[in-house]
């Protein structure tokens, strides 16, 4: 299922070289660890791309679209002049639009 994940990647952002391949691979593996925290109900990394391949799709894409567009990913203004910079949310992380595809996180209780 993981091949078939990182196959689709792939073709979405046309990659031929083996190091954007590997990096999609380490993508991958980061985003299912980090939807797995977020849902909060210990799917293994098989289940998780069964039952929300489209949102791990979408997350990898997510982090290799950011890390290929270079430096000023995450920055919403920028002046050069007396420097000034405000950053915006962090780019990387599960946006609404992937959270709309997820269940509900599971919340323990103490």
């Amino acid at each position: 299922m993981k091949e078939k994940i990182i196959q689709k990647i792939v073709d979405l952002n046309s990659i031929k070289s083996s190091e954007d391949r590997a990096l999609v691979e380490f993508f991958l593996d980061v985003s299912i660890e980090q939807i797995n925290i977020y849902l909060n109900r210990g799917y293994t990394a098989e289940q998780l791309l069964e039952k929300h391949s489209s949102a791990v799709i979408l997350l990898v894409n997510n982090k290799y679209q950011n890390r290929k567009n270079g430096a000023d990913k995450g920055i919403k203004s920028k002046t050069q002049g007396q420097r000034s910079v405000t950053y915006g949310d962090n780019i990387n992380e599960i946006t609404s639009e992937i959270r709309a595809l997820l269940p509900t996180p599971l919340i323990s209780l103490l």
